[in-house]
């Protein structure tokens, strides 16, 4: 049950990874938007929780497809207008992938979090090797 477990938290985590149009959703917003603390969510993607099945609903309601979660078969977008949605701001944003001119103000901005964390993680790094040298 625990390799089970493990399999449907390894696809909860990657359809988190590509939530939000096609960027990582933090475990704390994708927490919220299944209604559950992050770390009920990080229980569940790590396979030392079961899934419920309300959180399954709550994936299908906001466009992923339930079944690939439990078993990792079919398309990872629910077959509903959420999943049709998502699917496409997802292939757009693929399309759009490192072309700034194309995003609009709100992708820019979501990129500029995103590389702001990076930059951040990569200075505690090289802080900590400095101390250790």
């Amino acid at each position: 049950m625990k390799d089970f477990n493990k399999e449907i938290g390894s696809r909860l985590k990657e359809v988190r990874k590509i939530y939000n149009g096609g960027f990582k959703a933090t475990i704390e917003q994708f927490a919220a938007i299944l209604g559950e603390t992050k770390y009920n969510l990080s229980n569940y993607e790590n396979g030392k929780a079961n899934l419920p099945v309300r959180v399954l609903k709550v994936l299908y309601e906001i466009g992923i497809n339930p079944l690939y979660i439990i078993n990792g078969v079919g398309s990872k977008f629910a077959d509903n207008e959420a999943g049709r949605i998502l699917r496409e701001k997802i292939e757009q944003n693929n399309e759009n992938e490192k072309d700034f001119t194309k995003m609009s103000s709100e992708e820019l901005l979501h990129q500029a979090e995103i590389l702001t964390v990076a930059a951040g993680n990569i200075m505690k790094i090289i802080s900590e090797r400095n101390k250790d040298e």
